[in-house]
């Protein structure tokens, strides 16, 4: 897709849903980006609220991969994966100690693991 298209679709409203069971995704490719987005409003059926997944991977001098999965409010089975490479090490402390959804023991963990502390 070229730049104009790409900058056009971007003014465009997305497509809007009746169907409350249609899950909705998202996919950006470009070069040196790639963005998944999943989600469903009750992906297992259970009732128990939104369940999402995103996948998102940024390449150049710095790479950042995300894959996170939610699987829904207080979900104990909510987990995330983030790798970042190219980034020095006080760019990647300041992610780690920046996370607000981090406790500070997983955060202490993370930097010794690392050896950042």
């Amino acid at each position: 897709m070229d730049t104009a298209r790409a900058q056009a679709l971007l003014n465009d409203p997305p497509p809007v849903s009746d169907d409350d069971d249609v899950p909705q995704r998202v996919a950006i490719q470009l070069p040196g980006f790639d963005l998944r987005v999943a989600a469903d409003d009750d992906t297992d059926g259970d009732g128990d609220g939104d369940h999402g997944r995103v996948n998102l991977s940024i390449g150049g001098q710095q790479q950042v991969v995300v894959h996170a999965d939610e699987g829904g409010p207080g979900d104990a089975d909510d987990r995330a994966f983030v790798r970042i490479t190219g980034a020095d090490k006080d760019s990647a402390r300041d992610f780690i100690n920046d996370a607000e959804e981090l406790s500070a023991e997983v955060k202490t963990q993370m930097l010794t693991e690392l050896g950042l502390n």
